[in-house]
């Protein structure tokens, strides 16, 4: 399960898009639960697509790049650089058109339902 929990982590932070956020109740478990939430976003799925929303619509051209993924069992550490163009609000600073590049680092746990799972989705849970 290794290799596959580190597949689906990396396939969703890479391809992150507001379609994503719509479908995040499919793919992420109801405990879920988000460590680093924005200001006023509670730390649950809610609160998570919120700030993805938030930060996709500030940062429309956002992307991710993978540093480096290790997986064990149904844990994953992720090393991220983030990037993208300030275009919209942002926590009360408006649109700067400045760029953002962050090195971040996204730990998490990925229970898998099993092969028999709707089409194998994962039930992801951080």
């Amino acid at each position: 399960m290794s290799s596959e929990s580190k597949d689906v982590v990396c396939r969703f932070l890479t391809e992150a898009r507001p379609a994503s956020v719509s479908v995040m109740d499919k793919v992420f478990a109801p405990t879920f639960v988000y460590h680093s939430p924005s200001a006023g976003a509670s730390s649950d799925l809610d609160g998570y697509k919120q700030t993805v929303s938030t930060m996709l619509a500030a940062f429309p051209d956002f992307s991710v790049t993978i540093e480096d993924a290790i997986a064990e069992g149904d844990r994953v550490a992720v090393r991220v650089t983030v990037r993208g163009t300030h275009q919209g609000a942002l926590m009360g600073i408006h649109r700067r058109e400045s760029r953002l590049r962050s090195r971040r680092s996204v730990c998490g746990v990925l229970p898998m339902v099993g092969s028999s799972n709707a089409g194998n989705r994962p039930i992801c849970s951080a």
